[in-house]
Order: structure tokens, then C-alpha cells, then sequence
């Protein structure tokens, strides 16, 4: 498997210098840690590219966007409610309050357990 090489090859040295155009090999890549930093423009684009078109081009991507975003509101509104609902109004004690999460870990648990059930 040949992987982004540079042709070096004497041929095309020789026809760059017949056609008057000097080789065409561009400056040596750049290490890797510049590429990660985050003031090098690899970086930048790596992380603007991919949202400028995929959520406009791609609907599969629009709707899972969408979806996550009701399901993950709907969690966080839970967890939200959860210490108000239990706490002010039954009148739960802080501790008892905790433990109302418990239902959810344990069904959070037991969707993991059965994941595999579920895969066909």
C-alpha cells in the first residue's frame, strides 16, 4: 500500500527541467505535533470542515443531530427535575433525594447488560 509519496523519481526531474518549471515537490510535510497545535491551520480547518457541509448535504446527520439533542435535553431536564420533584415536593431528606438517581443507573446497568441480546 502506497501512502501520500512525493515523486522524486530522476523522469520527472528531467521533464520539470525541460518544460522550465522546477520540481514540483512541495516543502517537506510538517510534524505531527504542528499539525496538532492549536494555532496551525490543519488544526483549525480539521475542526470547521466537517461541520460546514456534512449537517447541510448529509440528512441522515440533521436528524441523528436532532434526535441526540431531544434525547440528551430530556436526560438533562430529568436530572434536573429529579431533586425538585423528590426534595420540595414530597419532602425527601437530601440523602433519599440522592438515591432517586438509583433507578435510572440501574436501568442504565441493565440496557447495557442486555445490549448484546438485542444485536441481531
Amino acid at each position: 500500500m502506497k501512502l501520500a509519496t512525493r515523486n522524486t523519481s530522476p523522469r520527472s526531474n528531467a521533464l520539470g527541467q525541460l518544460s522550465g518549471t522546477p520540481s514540483r515537490n512541495p516543502a517537506p510535510f510538517p510534524s505531527v505535533s504542528n499539525w496538532l497545535s492549536p494555532q496551525s491551520p490543519c488544526f483549525a480547518l480539521s475542526i470547521h470542515a466537517p461541520r460546514a457541509g456534512i449537517l447541510y448535504h448529509e440528512q441522515m446527520a440533521l436528524l441523528l443531530d436532532i434526535w441526540s439533542a431531544l434525547v440528551l435535553g430530556v436526560l438533562y431536564l430529568t436530572f434536573q427535575a429529579f431533586p425538585i420533584i423528590f426534595g420540595q415536593v414530597h419532602g425527601w431528606s437530601v440523602q433519599f433525594t440522592g438515591l432517586s438517581f438509583l433507578g435510572l443507573g440501574v436501568g442504565m446497568v441493565c440496557a447495557l447488560a442486555s445490549q448484546p441480546y438485542w444485536i441481531a
